[in-house]
């Protein structure tokens, strides 16, 4: 199923909701992508939601904005939370903005730490 914006959605056997965002995750064409990640916390609640940044090719501060609001709602349902596959870039992001832990990132399979060698 699809979200907003084409914004894919899945459900998983176990329940877990997956919003898998994909390219510049920027101000403009900001709504929709907030909006599909609280629908995913809202809409049948489920016991899980995650956000995956694999396909993000940039995001700024109003994504970051989005991923704290499904942060909110599914805090206020009492349902799991968390971010996964973000490049090294998304990482450094996470972490200098202080994201990193709050949101409860499920590090990338491809790198478990931000390293100084991810800021060049």
């Amino acid at each position: 199923m699809d979200g907003p914006a084409g914004i894919p959605v899945s459900r998983l056997a176990d329940g877990t909701v997956v919003v898998a965002l994909f390219g510049e995750v920027v101000f403009e064409g900001i709504a929709p992508v907030r909006q599909a990640i609280v629908d995913a916390v809202r809409d049948g609640t489920p016991p899980r939601v995650v956000v995956d940044l694999q396909d993000v090719t940039l995001m700024d501060s109003s994504g970051l904005s989005a991923l704290v609001a499904g942060l909110k709602a599914a805090s206020a349902l009492g349902i799991d939370y968390s971010v996964r596959n973000a490049n090294p870039y998304l990482l450094t992001q996470l972490a200098v903005t202080g994201l990193l832990g709050i949101l409860n990132h499920a590090v990338s399979e491809r790198r478990t730490t931000v390293t100084a060698d991810d800021e060049t």
